[in-house]
């Protein structure tokens, strides 16, 4: 038998050798991770670029990042967002997403293709890419083209009459990633001891630690103490190199 190691609650401890018949997944965060860009702010800015409001939404964007730096959690500035989108028709936001992820910008400039290619691999090799990230589902149209078999875990901004309210009820920030991916390794049924969890900040180690492996976004020049800290065993992967 296969020795095995602790599991997080309401799982089997995970063994430390061996394969599974079980699902293998690849858990990666979007921003910062998959994403070079942030895929909220890129958004934005090109509807008020769209709409001739760029001067509105770069205010807009500044009075995020300052609540930020005067220390408000992400979960109040993830829920802040979501107002610009207040009264917009779905169908709407998801046509300029489309329009957004074709844009000049070019397909490949919102990647990172080291990790792009990392991933990849793994999926090629039979592992599913579940995509979690605290973005909603328009803002990530560019990895759902890139990778259209992946299942998408993400923020889910209120509707109402096919309208954007401007309110969310659950950001999926830090621990709600958490019990995101605990939900989703019960549904999957998934090999935890051959998952791999990817992340660039320290609100991805909750979810990192559920898996059998942590591969971390960064370069040595970078302040990697979080993951040292509460990851334990990690692989540090460079963002750069060519997909």
């Amino acid at each position: 038998m296969a020795p095995t190691r602790p599991a997080p609650d309401g799982f089997d401890a995970i063994p430390t050798t061996g394969r599974s018949a079980r699902p293998r997944l690849v858990i990666a965060d979007a921003d910062g991770t998959l994403l070079r860009i942030n895929s909220l702010f890129s958004l934005l800015r090109f509807d008020a670029r769209r709409r001739n409001i760029r001067e509105r939404g770069e205010t807009f964007l500044a009075d995020l990042r300052a609540h930020r730096e005067r220390g408000a959690p992400r979960e109040f500035t993830n829920r802040r967002y979501f107002t610009w989108w207040q009264d917009r028709e779905v169908d709407e936001v998801a046509n300029l997403a489309l329009d957004w992820s074709s844009s000049a910008l070019g397909p490949r400039s919102f990647f990172h293709p080291g990790v792009i290619a990392h991933v990849a691999r793994h999926v090629a090799a039979g592992r599913d890419l579940v995509v979690l990230s605290a973005s909603f589902r328009p803002a990530l149209e560019p990895i759902v083209r890139r990778f259209p078999q992946a299942e998408v875990i993400c923020t889910e901004p209120t509707v109402r009459d096919g309208r954007y309210t401007g309110e969310v009820e659950l950001p999926l920030v830090g621990e709600a990633k958490r019990q995101a991916v605990c939900d989703l390794l019960r549904r999957r049924n998934a090999d935890l001891a051959d998952s791999i969890g990817y992340g660039d900040h320290h609100s991805d180690a909750p979810f990192m630690a559920l898996l059998g492996s942590r591969v971390v976004i960064g370069t040595r020049f970078d302040d990697i103490s979080w993951a040292q800290r509460e990851l334990g065993s990690f692989e540090l992967l460079d963002p750069g190199g060519s997909e």
